[in-house]
């Protein structure tokens, strides 16, 4: 049995995690310029620098649509799968008002930065 982690989460999990906010070497994430936090609801949550990067976490993997209005540009990202520590294929598309999303499984993080 794996040990756990102080929150419960197994502990593969949690390096994991921490692999994916400290550079495992796709994406420097800028985390401490994130000026915005926000609940999406239905177990998804989003925190970013308006117009330059986002982290989206979805605890489930059903389609939906987030706000993005300061992301004028294209959009490029990708899923990050905190049970198996595997990245997606690259997503992209125009940043604006309404960015549609799906997850390709439960428990996934997207890392979404904005082309100009």
């Amino acid at each position: 049995k794996l040990p756990a982690a102080a929150d419960g989460a197994p502990s593969h999990v949690m390096a994991r995690l921490r692999d994916f906010w400290t550079n495992d070497s796709h994406y420097e994430i800028r985390w401490w310029e994130f000026t915005r936090f926000a609940a999406l609801g239905n177990g998804r949550w989003l925190a970013g620098n308006p117009g330059v990067e986002y982290v989206i976490y979805a605890e489930n993997s059903g389609g939906f649509k987030v706000e993005l209005p300061e992301a004028s540009g294209q959009i490029q990202g990708q899923w990050f799968n905190t049970k198996t520590g595997l990245w997606s294929a690259v997503f992209s598309g125009a940043g604006g008002a309404a960015v549609a999303l799906k997850p390709p499984a439960e428990e996934c993080v997207a890392y979404i930065s904005v082309k100009r």
